[in-house]
């Protein structure tokens, strides 16, 4: 009813209605038109009426409400929560995120390292000097003789990372224990001869021979001399047997030589020089690296007694030890250190897969060749591995068979019975004397192993022990007073000294240059991988063997060589703890795909309110500036 007075009290005069209800009259209006679809002509009027009454004043019209507008203090009070939290990020987030985060590298030498690398910094060069004594000849003599050796060996020796230099020393005081001057002239021997500071690689006596037609070798087996004994033979004829002599007994280990710096430092020279070594030096040199232990400063000895049986139960080993290995230990010592233990393991059989048979016309028992390979019975024989140890483990297994198979030996090899396992150790079966049993009447092995039945035994280890060392051969040279190049005579060995020596300097090389190449690799993953940490620890050891190399290199031209096997050891182990590192090593496998993955899940929901919330802030500070500007230029107009 009231809604129908309203209604029509507007439509008869608008103008006369009150004032608080002319919201009324709009709204009824609406509800009219949207009720009559039929009168299109009442349609098209009332938006107009709507819009007229709109216009009127005083009558009120529907608009979206407002919020009330916020308080000045509300407004600051939410811009300072806003800036604490991007203080606390910026302020004290961002550091300590950055402070734990952050990958120490400390600094390498980077291209002092590379320059070794390139060989700028030094050249491996090992000359050898030898001294000539000669009490039999007069001064001139002993120098033309001397000179003509030089010039002799200056054309045979083509290699140049080892020259050789023959010097004329004197071989006793000038004055003898009673004070007589001798008739040698002092101003023909070395003026800086100093035995404490020099170390030539040989002493090469020319001894005078009354009854000598040719020019005859002999090596003193204790130290690094060789006697030249000659007869009635001219001067040049002396000095070019003595040239001769000296290259031959040094060819090897520079074919040695050779082979390490082509191998490891892809020397062309060191290449080309090679190609020109005797195809036999060649095939020796490969075999003996292939079978020899990479080198290192503690080796681990490990003797093992292997039965199938009770017996024997005891042996001596100390006495075996004493008398055949611990002289080489000794003789080594200048290269690295031994430490030997021992161990008897009754009832041990030899690897099932094993099946010897019988030769009935020989009467004994023998072993496949290929069944070599699987004779030792891993899986029951407790030897030493040398898994976590700080040296390698040679193990020598000595293996006593049962008296049924006595003698045991190997097919198509005339009787023996003993292998080397490259890079492993050795093995030999002993077929030691029976005895017939009190009890049983039957033949039985017996308890104890002396040491003259032994000694077989431990002579084969210690030819083992020496190849797997990598001892150089050395053959003696034959004789010759020609100047054309021969290879050395494979049937007599040098003395060990000699052999010593030379494997000494192919150590300090081989050291030198794997040195050298541990630097190279860590000074390019350094420089590749920036992700990396680099320790402290890092730096100092890489500082330590730089220094180590340089020393070594100046050892080497001063033919110090213990000296440089001590530098050169020193800078190789340092550079592998460089390059193994375990902090550095474990950053190379975490990619910076594994960051975003950690870092996402954390930034997201605490970033996007954040950053929000200050584009928020920034967006209202730049709509009040334009505005006060927009005040400003109309207040000015």
């Amino acid at each position: 009813m009231l809604s129908n007075g309203v209604s029509q009290k507007c439509k008869n005069d608008p103008k006369e209605y009150w004032a608080g209800l002319g919201f009324l009259c709009v709204i009824m209006a609406s509800s009219e038109d949207v009720g009559n679809d039929d009168d299109t002509e009442q349609k098209s009027t009332q938006p107009e009426e709507a819009k007229k009454s709109a216009n009127k004043p005083g009558i009120a019209t529907t608009a979206k409400k407002q919020p009330p507008p916020e308080k000045p203090e509300a407004v600051w009070l939410r811009t300072k929560v806003i800036l604490s939290f991007w203080a606390v990020v910026v302020f004290l987030g961002l550091p300590v995120w950055w402070q734990t985060t952050s990958i120490y590298r400390a600094r390498l030498p980077i291209q002092q390292m590379l320059e070794w690398s390139e060989g700028t910094a030094c050249q491996p060069v090992l000359p050898l000097e030898i001294w000539v004594v000669s009490p039999g000849l007069v001064c001139e003599d002993a120098r033309h003789v001397v000179q003509i050796a030089q010039e002799v060996l200056d054309t045979m020796n083509t290699f140049p990372v080892q020259p050789i230099r023959i010097r004329l020393a004197k071989s006793r005081p000038i004055n003898d224990s009673k004070g007589q001057p001798f008739a040698e002239d002092p101003a023909c021997f070395l003026e800086d001869y100093d035995p404490q500071s020099r170390h030539p690689a040989l002493h090469l006596h020319l001894v005078p021979g009354e009854d000598a037609t040719e020019l005859q070798l002999s090596f003193d087996p204790h130290s690094a001399r060789a006697d030249l004994i000659y007869g009635e033979v001219s001067t040049r004829a002396l000095g070019s047997g003595a040239a001769s002599t000296v290259y031959n007994i040094f060819a090897e280990e520079q074919a040695g030589l050779a082979y390490k710096l082509a191998a490891q430092d892809n020397s062309n020279t060191a290449a080309r020089y090679l190609e020109s070594v005797p195809e036999d030096i060649r095939s020796a040199i490969t075999a003996r690296e292939n079978r020899a232990l990479k080198y290192a400063s503690t080796y681990h000895l490990t003797f093992s007694l292997f039965t199938p049986a009770g017996s024997p139960s005891s042996w001596a080993i100390e006495s075996a030890l004493e008398t055949h290995i611990q002289p080489w230990t000794s003789a080594f010592s200048i290269i690295s250190n031994f430490s030997i233990n021992s161990q008897i393991q009754p009832y041990s059989a030899y690897s099932p897969s094993i099946h010897p048979f019988q030769d009935s016309e020989a009467n004994q028992t023998l072993l496949r060749r290929q069944d070599l390979s699987a004779f030792i019975n891993a899986a029951e024989w407790p030897l030493s591995p040398s898994i976590g140890a700080d040296g390698p483990t040679i193990n020598f297994v000595l293996y006593v068979p049962s008296p049924s198979e006595i003698p045991l030996t190997i097919e198509s090899s005339d009787g023996g019975s003993s292998w080397l396992i490259p890079q492993w150790g050795g093995v030999t079966i002993l077929n030691p004397p029976l005895h017939t049993n009190e009890l049983t009447g039957q033949p039985s092995v017996p308890r104890h192993l002396d040491l003259d039945t032994l000694h077989p035994a431990f002579e084969t280890f210690t030819s083992q022990l020496l190849s797997l060392l990598g001892l150089p051969t050395t053959p003696q040279p034959q004789m010759t007073t020609t100047t054309t190049r021969r290879p050395p005579s494979p049937t007599a060995p040098s003395p060990a000294p000699l052999r010593l020596a030379t494997l000494t300097r192919l150590r300090t090389l081989s050291l030198h240059l794997l040195t050298r190449s541990t630097l190279t690799s860590l000074a390019h993953l350094t420089t590749s991988l920036p992700s990396i940490p680099i320790p402290h620890r890092v730096a100092s050891l890489v500082s330590a063997s730089l220094s180590d190399l340089d020393r070594t290199c100046s050892s080497l031209h001063a033919s110090r060589w213990g000296e440089a096997l001590g530098h050169a050891t020193r800078a190789w182990q340092d550079s592998e703890k460089a390059f193994f590192e375990k902090s550095m090593v474990g950053q190379v496998y975490f990619p910076d795909e594994h960051k975003v993955a950690v870092y996402l899940p954390l930034l997201g929901p605490v970033g996007v309110p954040l950053l929000l919330g200050l584009a928020r802030e920034v967006a209202r500070y730049f709509a009040r500036f334009r505005s006060w500007r927009a005040r400003g230029t109309g207040a000015s107009g």
